[in-house]
């Protein structure tokens, strides 16, 4: 048998390539690394199991189907960062893949499969309204999976080579630009229920996001240092993240806590939570998106969502002479490439200041 097997580099990637030559034909897979030392590892690898004859052994990965991969990763990977929001978030990313994929063997799953599971993500119907999945979630579910599959690769020692060394993955949105102007934000508060509108003022003066706003407990306010902390395991980014309270903030929850210190019933006053519906339970991810999707269509505003509450705070702060360092810390950006965005709002600050100069006196 004349076989080699050699690294090589690619120019459309910036990883290492091993490359199995026998009898005139070549098999390539990446290593997934950058580093020539883990690389020759893996050549020196399989150069190994070539020689005692188990390269050509059927991959373990043809008797394992993706969902059990899936569930493999949630359980034994995601799981030990110990961040039950992380786990949520991969968990419902893993949902749709489980369902479109999930009796696949992991060798069945190819380029092709991954595209056409992509172009039919993409007619899905989002679970809250009629707008369809984004390309940033499709491209979150891959990114994932791609992941899982590596994994699957190093660690596990299910598959050889992943069906993403040779796919593209679907590029993501440009981002959401969307925020709500001064005259927009007044009638939205005019449209808004008296017991919603709160979270709003929150969301604008503090730049949470959504689940953080709907579910704050009193245990994560702190009156006397005016200091709203979310916990690594409440935040998305999985890391402590402190928010000071402007004298907006502070009044608005002085005057929830007055009001719920007053109230007759018991349960009232002794509430985990900072928000509560009239039902005296705190608003789902569902239940808020409807009242304020219907607030915005009673106000006449178009095309805004509840995260957009986010981007008028990150706007604001800019607009108003912020640095790029500040609003990082104050929205909790964990990369500062998600700031450069709100920019444009000191830019057009600029614009008017600058412009000072075409008036002559």
């Amino acid at each position: 048998m004349n076989t080699s097997v050699f690294l090589k580099r690619r120019k459309d990637s910036r990883y290492w390539f091993v490359v199995v030559r026998k009898d005139g034909k070549e098999s390539t897979f990446s290593t997934r690394t950058e580093k020539r030392r883990e690389a020759e590892a893996i050549r020196n690898k399989v150069a190994t199991e070539l020689r005692e004859g188990r390269w050509f052994e059927k991959p373990s990965g043809a008797n394992i189907t993706l969902k059990a991969l899936l569930e493999k990763y949630l359980v034994e990977y995601v799981a030990e960062t110990n961040r039950p929001k992380t786990l949520g978030f991969k968990a419902n990313l893993a949902r749709s893949l489980i369902v479109r994929l999930g009796g696949l063997k992991l060798t069945e799953v190819n380029p092709e499969i991954l595209s056409k599971y992509a172009d039919a993500r993409r007619k899905d119907k989002r679970r809250t309204g009629d707008a369809p999945i984004s390309a940033t979630t499709v491209r979150h579910e891959l990114n994932m999976l791609d992941h899982a599959f590596n994994l699957a690769i190093k660690r596990w020692g299910y598959l050889r080579e992943s069906p993403f060394a040779r796919y593209e993955k679907p590029s993501a949105n440009p981002g959401r630009d969307r925020y709500l102007s001064d005259d927009e934000l007044n009638r939205l508060f005019m449209a808004l229920p008296d017991e919603v509108a709160p979270i709003v003022t929150l969301g604008v003066h503090t730049g949470l996001r959504e689940s953080n706003l709907i579910n704050l407990r009193w245990d994560q306010v702190d009156m006397d240092k005016r200091i709203i902390t979310i916990g690594a395991g409440d935040h998305k980014n999985g890391r402590r993240h402190d928010v000071a309270m402007n004298d907006t903030v502070y009044s608005m929850l002085r005057d929830i806590l007055a009001k719920r210190s007053n109230a007759s019933v018991v349960s009232m006053r002794s509430a985990e939570y900072v928000f509560m519906s009239r039902l005296g339970k705190p608003y789902s991810a569902s239940g808020f998106y409807s009242i304020f999707k219907r607030a915005c269509k009673r106000a006449g505003i178009e095309n805004a969502r509840p995260h957009d509450l986010r981007h008028r705070f990150c706007s604001e702060l800019a607009a108003r002479g912020a640095t790029v360092t500040d609003i990082q810390q104050a929205a909790g950006h964990r990369d500062i490439r998600m700031t450069m965005k709100y920019t444009h709002a000191s830019l057009d600050r600029q614009r008017k200041v600058v412009g000072l100069l075409d008036k002559r006196g």
